[in-house]
């Protein structure tokens, strides 16, 4: 048997109300040289009885035993996968008809693009198009460069529905987290623009569902925020001078300070203090410190930066809102052991005059 040329591997939980337009669009396909693997990930719905409905043998359906997440289903299906092109997606969208065919010819033409993103149309709980605010779905312009410099300065600037990787390179980012949830897709755009070129299309090739999901609200961001040290971690994977001076050229420019093979991880610290995120600085400091928490390291960095003990330290004004709120906090819980004390001590002292 022939392996398919394409592999459409798309995690699903309680999507029984739009599985089936997700189905229908991917059957339809210009291109039908694929295989479609959803996971269930132990939904509560109608959403296995839904995708039961279609006897296409080209779908395979597995079911979680119970709720493993979107990084372990993506595992799960990539596992049984054999398609030399991966296509990333969710179970509620809906593909243009000639989505496979656009991006299979793309990557055939061009063997040095690890993945093709396009842009998107949005679609309601009702198929409805929603064009207002649909020219902030489309991406055009961008290289591997600033991909990776907006993620490490900023946050994602890329669209994660339909992505097609080849599959050498999701074989390198297997398996998955799976304790990661609003940046996992952000996680795998970092470590595929650092192992190849990307593609990104501003050809609207998938309508994209805003159905009132998790990414709307509040425990969302509550949760990127403390997933971004684990984000800012895949920088440390880097090992070419050459790439970060690509990456960082404006900043390098900006402060004078290059990368050297050997200060890489101090390097980056540093770049992430020029960000305006704070828990972006926050993470920079803290690499800084580890780097410098070994007497070898600290040489390198007075040698090559003419930076000290001291100057490092001194890093921290830096952050004047993080070290404001943590000494606020540390003045507060100081001053509430204290008064514990004398409350205890007086109490003390007019029980034994009793």
């Amino acid at each position: 048997m022939i392996d398919p040329k394409i592999s459409c591997i798309a995690p699903s939980f309680n999507n029984g109300k739009f599985v089936k337009f997700f189905i229908e669009s991917i059957l339809n396909q210009t291109e039908q040289n694929f295989e479609l693997i959803i996971v269930d990930d132990f939904s509560q719905d109608n959403n296995v009885d839904e995708i039961l409905k279609f006897k296409d043998k080209r779908i395979k359906l597995i079911r979680h035993e119970y709720n493993k997440g979107i990084g372990q289903a993506l595992n799960t299906a990539f596992n049984v996968a054999k398609g030399d092109y991966i296509v990333l997606t969710g179970a509620d969208d809906i593909f243009e008809p000639e989505h496979f065919a656009t991006v299979a010819k793309y990557l055939d033409k061009n063997p040095n693009i690890g993945a093709y993103y396009c842009s998107l149309s949005l679609i309601d709980e009702n198929n409805n198009e929603i064009k207002d605010i649909s020219n902030k779905y489309i991406r055009k312009d961008i290289d591997r460069f600033s991909i990776l410099r907006t993620i490490f300065f900023l946050g994602n600037n890329l669209l994660d529905p339909g992505k097609t990787i080849r599959r050498e390179i999701v074989k390198k980012q297997i398996p998955f987290s799976n304790s990661l949830l609003p940046t996992l897709d952000v996680k795998s755009h970092v470590d595929t623009a650092l192992m190849a070129d990307v593609y990104v299309s501003e050809q609207r090739l998938v309508k994209y569902r805003l159905s009132g999901v998790s990414n709307t609200n509040i425990d969302y961001f509550k949760r990127e925020q403390l997933e971004i040290d684990l984000l800012m971690n895949s920088f440390l994977q880097i090992k070419n001078v050459q790439l970060l001076e690509k990456i960082f050229e404006s900043e390098i420019k900006q402060i004078g300070l290059i990368p050297f093979k050997d200060t890489i991880p101090y390097f980056l610290g540093r770049m992430a203090l020029l960000s305006t995120n704070n828990t972006r600085k926050e993470w920079g400091y803290r690499i800084i410190l580890n780097f410098l928490n070994n007497e070898k390291n600290s040489l390198i960095v007075y040698k090559k930066y003419n930076q000290s003990y001291k100057d490092i330290h001194n890093l921290i004004e830096i952050l004047p809102g993080y070290s404001l709120k943590r000494m606020l906090t540390f003045v507060k819980v100081k001053a509430r052991k204290l008064r514990k004390i004398k409350v205890f001590v007086y109490n003390m002292f007019t029980y034994r005059k009793k």
